[in-house]
């Protein structure tokens, strides 16, 4: 496996990409020992992860992932017979994962309810919650959202108007694929209040939106680990139990998937290739959804009241 820091260099990926691809490819690199990359086959692929038994399916995927990057890359699309490399039909197979966490819409307000407007760390928190929540943002891509990547007019007739047009953002996704998204007018009025705010904190030269603002730190960019340090001390101090900054894209699929949108369009509008990410995550709504039709519902519509036993009984 040779030229994957060429390879890396001259990818269009975010940083965090770079490292995973790097690492990933310098696993595989060791184990195939200076052979031809564009020799690799399936069977291959499966031998290298045979290697790996503590890897979680996250981890098989996203070596896959990283090796297939490469492959088109350096070697094309195609092999020599013009086929497709079967490298690159290749999937591995993903286990059903376990429910993950959401936050739901009455640990939203708890969130909210325990913030001091009048704190410009709060004010910041929110924000960066409710931008989250509209664009399905990670950790890496809200602290390192930039000024310039905001247009707040989206088709306005006047800046200040709420005549219909979507304020949106455009960043850079996991993988490295530019995605525009939308934030909500409500979202936007805080945006705008806080970037008020950030102009007399934000040191000269940094242009991320979101920064610190106290500390050795005060006017840099908030970095992913503050992120998660912020949300988990959020948690504690909003009573809920702890989340990470991820939760928000899940709920992003939730909340609008409860709204009514079509699982095809939240997919679309939070960057997915496909409707599988969307089904992973609003699998909390089928059970929510489900419950006015569980069956003792019925039956407890049948017997009325429980029965109570008498002080003192045993059951």
């Amino acid at each position: 496996m040779n030229h994957v820091k060429r390879f890396i260099a001259r990818a269009a990926y975010t940083p965090a990409t770079k490292r995973n691809y790097t690492q990933n490819l310098g696993y595989f690199s060791d184990w195939w020992n200076g052979q031809s990359a564009a020799e690799i086959t399936p069977e291959d692929f499966l031998e290298f992860l045979d290697t790996k038994v503590h890897w979680s399916d996250s981890q098989r995927h996203g070596s896959l992932a990283a090796l297939k990057a490469y492959i088109r890359a350096m070697y094309g699309e195609l092999d020599d017979g013009r086929r497709t490399r079967e490298i690159l039909l290749f999937k591995v197979r993903r286990e059903q994962t376990d429910e993950q966490r959401i936050l739901m819409p009455e640990e939203i307000e708890k969130l909210m309810s325990c913030l001091d407007p009048k704190r410009i760390a709060d004010f910041r928190n929110l924000v960066m919650m409710l931008l989250s929540l509209d664009c399905r943002l990670r950790s890496s891509e809200i602290c390192n959202l930039k000024l310039n990547q905001i247009d707040f007019d989206g088709g306005r007739t006047h800046p200040d108007s709420m005549d219909g047009g979507v304020s949106t953002i455009v960043t850079r996704r996991k993988g490295g694929k530019r995605k525009p998204a939308g934030f909500s007018d409500y979202t936007r009025t805080y945006l705008k209040a806080y970037l008020v705010e950030r102009r007399s904190i934000a040191r000269v030269g940094v242009d991320e939106v979101f920064v610190n603002v106290q500390g050795i730190h005060k006017g840099l960019k908030v970095s992913p680990d503050h992120w998660r340090i912020v949300c988990r001390r959020w948690a504690v101090r909003a009573g809920i139990p702890h989340f990470s900054p991820h939760c928000f894209c899940r709920s992003f699929a939730y909340f609008s998937r409860l709204q009514g949108a079509q699982t095809h369009l939240v997919a679309m509008a939070g960057g997915w290739t496909d409707d599988s990410m969307v089904a992973l995550y609003d699998r909390r709504l089928a059970v929510q959804e489900f419950k006015p039709y569980l069956p003792t519902i019925l039956l407890s519509g049948l017997k009325g009241e429980p029965p109570v036993a008498a002080e003192g009984s045993e059951r």
